[in-house]
Protein backbone atom coordinates (compact mmCIF):
# COMPACT_ATOMS: atom_id res chain seq x y z
CA UNK A 1 0.00 0.00 0.00
CA UNK A 2 1.35 3.40 -0.91
CA UNK A 3 0.66 6.65 0.88
CA UNK A 4 0.64 10.08 -0.60
CA UNK A 5 1.77 13.12 1.41
CA UNK A 6 -0.70 15.99 1.30
CA UNK A 7 0.64 19.50 1.86
CA UNK A 8 -2.05 21.84 3.11
CA UNK A 9 -1.51 25.51 2.33
CA UNK A 10 -4.13 26.75 4.80
CA UNK A 11 -2.56 28.88 7.53
CA UNK A 12 -4.02 29.70 10.93
CA UNK A 13 -5.09 33.06 9.50
CA UNK A 14 -6.90 31.37 6.59
CA UNK A 15 -8.84 29.25 9.06
CA UNK A 16 -9.69 32.24 11.25
CA UNK A 17 -11.00 34.11 8.21
CA UNK A 18 -13.68 31.44 7.89
CA UNK A 19 -14.58 31.55 11.60
CA UNK A 20 -17.68 33.60 12.46
CA UNK A 21 -16.75 33.62 16.14
CA UNK A 22 -13.69 35.85 15.84
CA UNK A 23 -13.06 39.41 14.74
CA UNK A 24 -9.83 39.82 12.78
CA UNK A 25 -8.11 43.17 13.08
CA UNK A 26 -5.04 45.05 11.94
CA UNK A 27 -2.95 46.36 14.84
CA UNK A 28 -0.80 49.43 14.26
CA UNK A 29 1.30 49.01 17.38
CA UNK A 30 4.08 51.60 17.21
CA UNK A 31 6.12 53.86 14.97
CA UNK A 32 9.88 53.89 14.87
CA UNK A 33 11.81 56.88 16.18
CA UNK A 34 10.99 59.20 19.06
CA UNK A 35 7.41 59.16 20.37
CA UNK A 36 5.50 61.55 22.63
CA UNK A 37 6.70 59.68 25.72
CA UNK A 38 10.29 60.64 24.88
CA UNK A 39 11.28 57.08 24.01
CA UNK A 40 13.27 56.22 20.91
CA UNK A 41 12.52 52.81 19.37
CA UNK A 42 14.55 52.06 16.22
CA UNK A 43 13.50 49.67 13.48
CA UNK A 44 16.48 47.49 14.43
CA UNK A 45 15.26 47.28 18.05
CA UNK A 46 11.78 46.26 16.85
CA UNK A 47 13.21 43.47 14.69
CA UNK A 48 15.41 42.32 17.55
CA UNK A 49 12.37 42.16 19.85
CA UNK A 50 9.79 40.82 17.38
CA UNK A 51 9.62 37.30 18.80
CA UNK A 52 8.13 38.70 22.01
CA UNK A 53 5.14 40.18 20.16
CA UNK A 54 3.47 36.97 19.05
CA UNK A 55 0.53 35.56 21.01
CA UNK A 56 0.58 38.45 23.50
CA UNK A 57 -2.83 39.52 24.88
CA UNK A 58 -5.00 42.40 23.73
CA UNK A 59 -6.18 43.85 27.05
CA UNK A 60 -8.80 46.40 28.12
CA UNK A 61 -10.85 47.91 30.92
CA UNK A 62 -14.49 48.97 30.51
CA UNK A 63 -15.84 52.35 31.58
CA UNK A 64 -18.40 50.58 33.80
CA UNK A 65 -16.81 47.65 35.59
CA UNK A 66 -19.75 47.29 37.99
CA UNK A 67 -22.24 46.62 35.18
CA UNK A 68 -20.10 45.52 32.20
CA UNK A 69 -23.08 44.84 29.94
CA UNK A 70 -23.99 48.58 30.09
CA UNK A 71 -20.45 49.81 29.28
CA UNK A 72 -20.21 52.11 26.27
CA UNK A 73 -16.42 52.43 25.91
CA UNK A 74 -13.04 51.18 27.06
CA UNK A 75 -10.79 53.31 29.27
CA UNK A 76 -6.98 52.83 29.41
CA UNK A 77 -4.15 51.05 31.23
CA UNK A 78 -4.54 49.78 34.76
CA UNK A 79 -3.51 52.52 37.20
CA UNK A 80 -3.85 50.50 40.39
CA UNK A 81 -0.41 49.40 41.65
CA UNK A 82 -2.08 46.87 43.96
CA UNK A 83 -3.16 44.65 41.07
CA UNK A 84 -2.15 43.94 37.48
CA UNK A 85 -5.54 42.56 36.48
CA UNK A 86 -6.97 43.51 33.07
CA UNK A 87 -9.60 41.88 30.88
CA UNK A 88 -8.41 40.06 27.77
CA UNK A 89 -10.22 40.59 24.46
CA UNK A 90 -7.97 38.47 22.24
CA UNK A 91 -4.35 38.19 21.14
CA UNK A 92 -1.73 39.05 18.54
CA UNK A 93 -1.45 36.01 16.26
CA UNK A 94 1.83 34.61 14.99
CA UNK A 95 0.52 33.43 11.62
CA UNK A 96 -0.47 37.00 10.74
CA UNK A 97 3.19 38.00 10.39
CA UNK A 98 4.19 41.67 10.44
CA UNK A 99 4.83 44.56 8.09
CA UNK A 100 6.21 48.10 8.18
CA UNK A 101 3.98 50.79 6.67
CA UNK A 102 4.94 54.41 5.98
CA UNK A 103 2.32 57.08 6.58
CA UNK A 104 2.44 60.80 7.47
CA UNK A 105 6.22 60.72 7.62
CA UNK A 106 6.31 57.85 10.11
CA UNK A 107 7.07 54.14 9.76
CA UNK A 108 4.58 51.94 11.61
CA UNK A 109 4.75 48.30 12.68
CA UNK A 110 1.54 46.48 11.81
CA UNK A 111 0.49 43.00 12.97
CA UNK A 112 -2.69 40.92 13.01
CA UNK A 113 -4.87 40.36 16.07
CA UNK A 114 -8.08 38.53 16.87
CA UNK A 115 -10.92 39.40 19.23
CA UNK A 116 -13.22 36.60 20.41
CA UNK A 117 -16.69 37.82 19.44
CA UNK A 118 -18.74 35.24 21.38
CA UNK A 119 -16.98 35.86 24.69
CA UNK A 120 -16.55 39.61 24.18
CA UNK A 121 -20.01 40.90 23.17
CA UNK A 122 -19.44 44.29 24.84
CA UNK A 123 -16.14 44.83 23.01
CA UNK A 124 -17.86 43.79 19.76
CA UNK A 125 -20.54 46.45 20.33
CA UNK A 126 -17.90 49.10 21.13
CA UNK A 127 -16.01 48.26 17.93
CA UNK A 128 -19.25 48.45 15.98
CA UNK A 129 -20.15 51.81 17.56
CA UNK A 130 -16.71 53.22 16.70
CA UNK A 131 -16.87 52.10 13.08
CA UNK A 132 -14.43 49.24 13.67
CA UNK A 133 -11.57 51.37 14.94
CA UNK A 134 -10.14 52.22 18.39
CA UNK A 135 -6.85 53.60 19.64
CA UNK A 136 -4.30 51.24 21.20
CA UNK A 137 -1.30 51.43 23.47
CA UNK A 138 1.50 48.98 24.17
CA UNK A 139 3.11 47.94 27.44
CA UNK A 140 6.72 46.77 27.17
CA UNK A 141 9.65 45.83 29.37
CA UNK A 142 13.01 47.34 28.29
CA UNK A 143 15.85 44.78 28.28
CA UNK A 144 18.67 46.93 26.88
CA UNK A 145 18.25 50.71 27.00
CA UNK A 146 20.09 53.92 27.75
CA UNK A 147 19.40 57.61 28.11
CA UNK A 148 21.05 59.95 25.63
CA UNK A 149 22.33 63.46 26.32
CA UNK A 150 18.88 64.96 25.68
CA UNK A 151 17.22 62.68 28.23
CA UNK A 152 15.57 60.49 25.56
CA UNK A 153 15.24 56.84 26.57
CA UNK A 154 16.76 54.85 23.70
CA UNK A 155 15.40 51.28 23.78
CA UNK A 156 17.61 48.80 21.93
CA UNK A 157 15.80 45.61 22.89
CA UNK A 158 12.59 45.01 24.77
CA UNK A 159 9.88 42.50 25.57
CA UNK A 160 6.29 43.27 24.57
CA UNK A 161 3.85 42.59 27.40
CA UNK A 162 0.49 43.52 25.85
CA UNK A 163 -1.53 45.71 23.52
CA UNK A 164 -4.12 47.77 25.39
CA UNK A 165 -7.35 49.14 23.91
CA UNK A 166 -7.76 52.87 24.58
CA UNK A 167 -10.77 55.14 24.52
CA UNK A 168 -10.68 57.43 21.51
CA UNK A 169 -10.96 60.32 23.98
CA UNK A 170 -7.43 59.58 25.27
CA UNK A 171 -4.39 61.03 23.51
CA UNK A 172 -1.99 58.40 22.24
CA UNK A 173 1.63 58.46 23.39
CA UNK A 174 2.54 56.74 20.12
CA UNK A 175 0.70 58.84 17.58
CA UNK A 176 -1.41 56.88 15.07
CA UNK A 177 -1.49 53.61 17.01
CA UNK A 178 -4.83 51.88 16.48
CA UNK A 179 -6.82 48.69 16.06
CA UNK A 180 -8.76 48.48 12.79
CA UNK A 181 -11.24 45.65 12.14
CA UNK A 182 -10.71 43.91 8.79
CA UNK A 183 -13.25 41.08 9.24
CA UNK A 184 -16.23 41.10 11.54
CA UNK A 185 -18.18 38.24 9.99
CA UNK A 186 -17.00 35.76 7.39
CA UNK A 187 -20.37 35.65 5.65
CA UNK A 188 -21.46 39.27 5.69
CA UNK A 189 -17.90 40.60 5.76
CA UNK A 190 -18.81 43.51 8.01
CA UNK A 191 -21.57 44.71 5.67
CA UNK A 192 -24.11 44.73 8.49
CA UNK A 193 -21.81 46.18 11.12
CA UNK A 194 -19.09 48.53 9.93
CA UNK A 195 -19.10 51.24 7.27
CA UNK A 196 -15.56 50.82 6.02
CA UNK A 197 -16.01 47.11 5.34
CA UNK A 198 -19.12 47.93 3.33
CA UNK A 199 -16.85 49.84 0.95
CA UNK A 200 -14.65 46.78 0.39
CA UNK A 201 -17.66 44.50 -0.19
CA UNK A 202 -19.33 46.80 -2.69
CA UNK A 203 -16.09 47.26 -4.64
CA UNK A 204 -16.01 43.51 -5.17
CA UNK A 205 -19.69 42.94 -6.05
CA UNK A 206 -20.69 46.09 -7.95
CA UNK A 207 -22.06 45.37 -11.41
CA UNK A 208 -21.62 41.60 -11.29
CA UNK A 209 -25.28 40.64 -11.79
CA UNK A 210 -27.75 41.09 -14.69
CA UNK A 211 -29.15 44.59 -15.37
CA UNK A 212 -32.42 45.68 -13.82
CA UNK A 213 -35.35 47.24 -15.71
CA UNK A 214 -36.62 50.63 -14.66
CA UNK A 215 -40.13 51.99 -15.27
CA UNK A 216 -40.57 55.73 -14.77
CA UNK A 217 -44.14 55.99 -16.04
CA UNK A 218 -46.89 57.55 -13.94
CA UNK A 219 -49.03 54.46 -14.46
CA UNK A 220 -46.43 52.31 -12.64
CA UNK A 221 -46.22 54.53 -9.54
CA UNK A 222 -46.43 52.40 -6.38
CA UNK A 223 -48.56 53.36 -3.37
CA UNK A 224 -47.05 50.72 -1.06
CA UNK A 225 -46.06 51.71 2.47
CA UNK A 226 -42.58 53.28 2.24
CA UNK A 227 -41.72 52.03 5.73
CA UNK A 228 -42.02 48.45 4.49
CA UNK A 229 -39.31 48.97 1.86
CA UNK A 230 -35.90 47.61 2.99
CA UNK A 231 -33.59 50.47 1.97
CA UNK A 232 -30.39 48.46 2.55
CA UNK A 233 -31.60 45.54 0.41
CA UNK A 234 -32.70 48.07 -2.23
CA UNK A 235 -29.22 49.63 -2.33
CA UNK A 236 -27.40 46.29 -2.41
CA UNK A 237 -29.55 44.96 -5.25
CA UNK A 238 -29.04 48.13 -7.29
CA UNK A 239 -25.25 48.07 -6.82
CA UNK A 240 -25.07 44.40 -7.82
CA UNK A 241 -26.76 45.12 -11.16
CA UNK A 242 -24.69 45.60 -14.31
CA UNK A 243 -26.39 48.96 -15.01
CA UNK A 244 -25.94 50.18 -11.40
CA UNK A 245 -24.53 53.59 -12.41
CA UNK A 246 -27.69 54.43 -14.38
CA UNK A 247 -29.96 53.06 -11.63
CA UNK A 248 -28.27 55.05 -8.86
CA UNK A 249 -28.94 58.36 -10.64
CA UNK A 250 -32.62 57.48 -11.02
CA UNK A 251 -33.31 55.97 -7.59
CA UNK A 252 -31.51 58.57 -5.42
CA UNK A 253 -32.16 62.31 -5.50
CA UNK A 254 -28.69 62.97 -4.05
CA UNK A 255 -25.58 61.19 -5.32
CA UNK A 256 -22.41 62.60 -3.72
CA UNK A 257 -18.86 62.30 -5.03
CA UNK A 258 -17.12 59.12 -3.89
CA UNK A 259 -20.39 57.19 -3.55
CA UNK A 260 -18.81 54.04 -4.99
CA UNK A 261 -16.42 53.93 -2.01
CA UNK A 262 -19.10 54.69 0.57
CA UNK A 263 -22.59 54.09 -0.86
CA UNK A 264 -24.26 53.84 2.54
CA UNK A 265 -23.36 57.44 3.40
CA UNK A 266 -23.31 59.13 -0.02
CA UNK A 267 -26.46 57.84 -1.69
CA UNK A 268 -29.39 59.70 -0.17
CA UNK A 269 -33.12 60.34 -0.62
CA UNK A 270 -34.25 57.15 -2.42
CA UNK A 271 -37.61 57.45 -4.23
CA UNK A 272 -38.03 54.10 -6.02
CA UNK A 273 -38.72 50.49 -5.05
CA UNK A 274 -38.76 47.04 -6.67
CA UNK A 275 -42.13 45.94 -7.92
CA UNK A 276 -42.81 43.12 -10.40
CA UNK A 277 -39.06 42.70 -11.11
CA UNK A 278 -38.53 46.33 -12.05
CA UNK A 279 -37.79 49.64 -10.36
CA UNK A 280 -40.76 52.03 -10.09
CA UNK A 281 -41.37 55.30 -8.27
CA UNK A 282 -42.95 55.04 -4.83
CA UNK A 283 -45.40 57.84 -4.13
CA UNK A 284 -44.62 57.88 -0.39
CA UNK A 285 -40.87 57.61 -1.02
CA UNK A 286 -41.07 60.88 -2.94
CA UNK A 287 -43.16 62.37 -0.13
CA UNK A 288 -40.61 61.22 2.46
CA UNK A 289 -37.72 62.70 0.48
CA UNK A 290 -39.59 65.99 0.10
CA UNK A 291 -40.38 66.15 3.82
CA UNK A 292 -36.79 65.51 4.92
CA UNK A 293 -35.43 67.91 2.31
CA UNK A 294 -37.72 70.70 3.49
CA UNK A 295 -36.81 70.06 7.13
CA UNK A 296 -33.10 70.28 6.25
CA UNK A 297 -33.55 73.27 3.90
CA UNK A 298 -32.17 71.24 0.98
CA UNK A 299 -33.61 73.37 -1.81
CA UNK A 300 -32.09 71.35 -4.66
CA UNK A 301 -33.65 68.13 -3.35
CA UNK A 302 -36.97 69.90 -2.73
CA UNK A 303 -36.96 71.06 -6.35
CA UNK A 304 -36.26 67.53 -7.65
CA UNK A 305 -39.02 66.01 -5.53
CA UNK A 306 -41.55 68.65 -6.55
CA UNK A 307 -40.68 68.13 -10.23
CA UNK A 308 -41.46 64.42 -9.75
CA UNK A 309 -44.81 65.37 -8.23
CA UNK A 310 -45.57 67.38 -11.37
CA UNK A 311 -44.19 64.82 -13.83
CA UNK A 312 -46.06 61.91 -12.25
CA UNK A 313 -49.18 64.03 -11.67
CA UNK A 314 -49.24 63.36 -7.94
CA UNK A 315 -51.33 65.73 -5.83
CA UNK A 316 -50.52 66.69 -2.24
CA UNK A 317 -53.13 64.29 -0.93
CA UNK A 318 -51.39 61.39 -2.57
CA UNK A 319 -53.79 60.45 -5.42
CA UNK A 320 -53.11 60.73 -9.14
CA UNK A 321 -54.66 63.80 -10.69
CA UNK A 322 -57.15 62.78 -13.27
CA UNK A 323 -58.40 65.35 -15.74
CA UNK A 324 -62.12 64.98 -16.13
CA UNK A 325 -64.09 66.87 -18.81
CA UNK A 326 -67.49 67.99 -17.69
CA UNK A 327 -70.00 68.47 -20.48
CA UNK A 328 -72.77 70.88 -19.80
CA UNK A 329 -76.08 69.26 -20.43
CA UNK A 330 -78.28 71.84 -22.05
CA UNK A 331 -81.81 70.96 -21.63
CA UNK A 332 -84.41 72.57 -23.83
CA UNK A 333 -87.13 74.28 -21.81
CA UNK A 334 -90.70 74.40 -22.94
CA UNK A 335 -92.49 77.42 -21.76
CA UNK A 336 -96.08 76.62 -21.08
CA UNK A 337 -98.22 79.59 -21.62
CA UNK A 338 -100.91 78.89 -19.13
CA UNK A 339 -102.57 80.82 -16.37
CA UNK A 340 -100.50 82.49 -13.71
CA UNK A 341 -101.96 80.16 -11.09
CA UNK A 342 -100.43 77.12 -12.80
CA UNK A 343 -97.02 78.85 -13.01
CA UNK A 344 -97.20 79.74 -9.30
CA UNK A 345 -98.05 76.14 -8.49
CA UNK A 346 -94.97 74.92 -10.38
CA UNK A 347 -92.75 77.42 -8.54
CA UNK A 348 -94.22 76.24 -5.28
CA UNK A 349 -93.31 72.63 -6.05
CA UNK A 350 -89.77 73.62 -6.94
CA UNK A 351 -89.36 75.54 -3.69
CA UNK A 352 -90.68 72.60 -1.66
CA UNK A 353 -88.18 70.29 -3.36
CA UNK A 354 -85.34 72.67 -2.53
CA UNK A 355 -86.40 72.83 1.11
CA UNK A 356 -86.50 69.04 1.33
CA UNK A 357 -83.01 68.84 -0.19
CA UNK A 358 -81.69 71.38 2.32
CA UNK A 359 -83.22 69.44 5.22
CA UNK A 360 -81.64 66.25 3.95
CA UNK A 361 -78.20 67.93 3.66
CA UNK A 362 -78.52 69.37 7.18
CA UNK A 363 -79.40 65.93 8.53
CA UNK A 364 -76.39 64.38 6.83
CA UNK A 365 -74.11 67.12 8.21
CA UNK A 366 -75.43 66.53 11.73
CA UNK A 367 -74.85 62.78 11.42
CA UNK A 368 -71.30 63.36 10.16
CA UNK A 369 -70.61 65.77 13.03
CA UNK A 370 -71.86 63.23 15.56
CA UNK A 371 -69.54 60.57 14.12
CA UNK A 372 -66.56 62.94 14.29
CA UNK A 373 -67.43 63.91 17.87
CA UNK A 374 -67.66 60.26 18.89
CA UNK A 375 -64.33 59.49 17.23
CA UNK A 376 -62.70 62.48 18.89
CA UNK A 377 -64.05 61.44 22.31
CA UNK A 378 -62.72 57.90 21.74
CA UNK A 379 -59.27 59.19 20.73
CA UNK A 380 -59.21 61.62 23.65
CA UNK A 381 -59.96 58.77 26.05
CA UNK A 382 -57.13 56.69 24.55
CA UNK A 383 -54.77 59.67 24.79
CA UNK A 384 -55.60 60.16 28.47
CA UNK A 385 -55.04 56.44 29.14
CA UNK A 386 -51.69 56.50 27.36
CA UNK A 387 -50.68 59.65 29.26
CA UNK A 388 -51.40 57.92 32.57
CA UNK A 389 -49.51 54.81 31.45
CA UNK A 390 -46.58 56.93 30.35
CA UNK A 391 -46.48 58.62 33.77
CA UNK A 392 -46.54 55.26 35.55
CA UNK A 393 -43.76 53.86 33.38
CA UNK A 394 -41.69 57.03 33.85
CA UNK A 395 -41.97 56.69 37.61
CA UNK A 396 -40.96 53.02 37.44
CA UNK A 397 -37.97 53.88 35.26
CA UNK A 398 -36.92 56.61 37.68
CA UNK A 399 -37.17 54.17 40.60
CA UNK A 400 -35.15 51.55 38.71
CA UNK A 401 -32.49 54.10 37.70
CA UNK A 402 -32.28 55.36 41.28
CA UNK A 403 -31.85 51.79 42.55
CA UNK A 404 -29.08 51.25 40.00
CA UNK A 405 -27.48 54.56 41.01
CA UNK A 406 -27.51 53.58 44.70
CA UNK A 407 -25.81 50.27 43.90
CA UNK A 408 -23.09 52.09 41.97
CA UNK A 409 -22.58 54.59 44.79
CA UNK A 410 -22.25 51.79 47.36
CA UNK A 411 -19.71 50.03 45.15
CA UNK A 412 -17.80 53.30 44.79
CA UNK A 413 -17.81 53.83 48.55
CA UNK A 414 -16.50 50.30 49.18
CA UNK A 415 -13.83 50.58 46.47
CA UNK A 416 -12.05 53.40 48.29
CA UNK A 417 -12.79 52.28 51.85
CA UNK A 418 -9.03 51.90 52.53
CA UNK A 419 -8.63 55.66 52.01
CA UNK A 420 -11.11 56.83 54.65
CA UNK A 421 -10.24 58.35 57.98
CA UNK A 422 -12.15 57.33 61.08
CA UNK A 423 -15.83 58.16 60.75
CA UNK A 424 -15.65 58.90 56.98
CA UNK A 425 -17.52 55.76 55.94
CA UNK A 426 -20.33 56.44 58.42
CA UNK A 427 -20.57 60.02 57.12
CA UNK A 428 -20.85 58.85 53.51
CA UNK A 429 -23.34 56.15 54.41
CA UNK A 430 -25.56 58.76 56.07
CA UNK A 431 -25.86 60.94 52.94
CA UNK A 432 -25.92 58.29 50.21
CA UNK A 433 -29.73 58.27 49.95
CA UNK A 434 -29.96 62.04 49.43
CA UNK A 435 -27.19 62.44 46.84
CA UNK A 436 -26.97 61.98 43.10
CA UNK A 437 -24.10 59.85 41.81
CA UNK A 438 -22.03 62.88 40.78
CA UNK A 439 -22.56 64.56 44.15
CA UNK A 440 -21.60 61.37 45.99
CA UNK A 441 -18.58 60.86 43.75
CA UNK A 442 -17.37 64.35 44.64
CA UNK A 443 -17.64 63.55 48.36
CA UNK A 444 -15.70 60.29 47.89
CA UNK A 445 -13.07 62.18 45.86
CA UNK A 446 -12.64 64.64 48.72
CA UNK A 447 -11.92 61.76 51.12
CA UNK A 448 -9.47 60.17 48.67
CA UNK A 449 -7.70 63.51 48.07
CA UNK A 450 -7.32 64.00 51.82
CA UNK A 451 -5.85 60.51 52.07
CA UNK A 452 -3.44 61.15 49.16
CA UNK A 453 -2.39 64.48 50.66
CA UNK A 454 -1.61 62.83 53.99
CA UNK A 455 0.47 60.11 52.28
CA UNK A 456 2.32 62.77 50.29
CA UNK A 457 3.15 64.74 53.42
CA UNK A 458 4.30 61.58 55.20
CA UNK A 459 6.66 60.68 52.36
CA UNK A 460 7.94 64.09 51.29
CA UNK A 461 11.52 63.13 51.91
CA UNK A 462 11.23 59.97 49.84
CA UNK A 463 9.65 61.69 46.85
CA UNK A 464 10.91 60.31 43.48
CA UNK A 465 12.02 62.58 40.62
CA UNK A 466 9.47 62.79 37.78
CA UNK A 467 9.97 60.26 34.96
CA UNK A 468 9.79 61.23 31.29
CA UNK A 469 7.76 58.11 30.50
CA UNK A 470 4.81 56.36 32.09
CA UNK A 471 5.60 53.50 34.51
CA UNK A 472 2.97 50.82 34.97
CA UNK A 473 4.32 49.10 38.14
CA UNK A 474 6.57 50.13 41.09
CA UNK A 475 10.32 50.16 40.30
CA UNK A 476 13.54 50.41 42.27
CA UNK A 477 14.81 53.88 43.20
CA UNK A 478 17.70 54.42 40.84
CA UNK A 479 18.45 57.16 38.32
CA UNK A 480 19.40 56.91 34.64
CA UNK A 481 22.89 58.10 33.74
CA UNK A 482 23.99 59.51 30.42
CA UNK A 483 25.56 56.94 28.15
CA UNK A 484 24.86 53.39 27.14
CA UNK A 485 24.16 50.84 29.85
CA UNK A 486 21.84 47.93 30.65
CA UNK A 487 18.83 48.65 32.82
CA UNK A 488 17.65 45.06 32.98
CA UNK A 489 18.02 44.97 36.75
CA UNK A 490 16.64 48.49 37.06
CA UNK A 491 13.42 47.56 35.33
CA UNK A 492 13.37 43.95 36.43
CA UNK A 493 9.84 44.15 37.76
CA UNK A 494 8.59 47.12 35.79
CA UNK A 495 6.82 47.91 32.58
CA UNK A 496 6.84 51.02 30.41
CA UNK A 497 3.53 52.22 29.02
CA UNK A 498 4.12 53.72 25.60
CA UNK A 499 0.63 54.14 24.30
CA UNK A 500 -0.54 57.29 26.04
Amino acid sequence: MTYETLNFSLSQLDILNQDDDVIICKLRLLHTGINKNQCDITKESVLASLDSFYNKPIIYKLNNRFFPETATDVTEHNKDFRTTSMDIAGSIIESGGYSFVKENGKEYLEMVGVVHKIYQPVISKILQKNGGEVKVSIELKPLIAHKDEDGILVIEKFKLLSCCLLSNKIECGIEGSKLEVTKFSSNEYNDKYIVFSQRETFKVTMGTKPPIKINKSKEAVSHSEWGDVDKTALRNKILDAKNYKTLVKSVYLEVLDGWQDSPSTKLKFPVMEFKNNELVYNRYGISSALGYAKAENRNVIVSKAESLYEKLEIDEGGSNVEEKTIENAIESEEFVAEEEVVENAEVEVVVEDEVEDEKKEDSEDETETEVVDEKFAELEQKFNSLTELNFELSEKIKAFERKDELVQMKCLMEEFAHCYAEGDKEELDAVINTCTYSEFESKVNEKVKSFAKKIKEDKKEDKQPAQSFSIGLPIEKEEFTVGKFSIENYLKNSKVVLGK
